[in-house]
């Protein structure tokens, strides 16, 4: 599906024996993803971080958005 990536964090080098904390936000018209979700984006898995949210204005403005993050 099309969507817009956004990074919102970035740990690209994280400090020895700590985990990488990249997130990212997911922005399309419609999102087909829940709180337990997998996301698979250049070729890796990320978890959906909470819940999607549902932005409804007008018919040119709503989207949704949700935050992932790798697993």
């Amino acid at each position: 599906m099309r969507c817009r990536v956004q990074p919102i964090t970035s740990t690209e080098q994280p400090e020895p024996g700590y985990l990488d904390a990249t997130l990212y936000r997911i922005i399309a018209r419609t999102l087909p993803v829940g709180p337990w979700a997998r996301v698979t984006w250049r070729g890796r898995t990320w978890a959906v971080v909470g819940e999607p949210a549902h932005r409804r204005g007008s018919l040119r403005t709503r989207h949704d958005t949700a935050t992932i993050r790798r697993r």
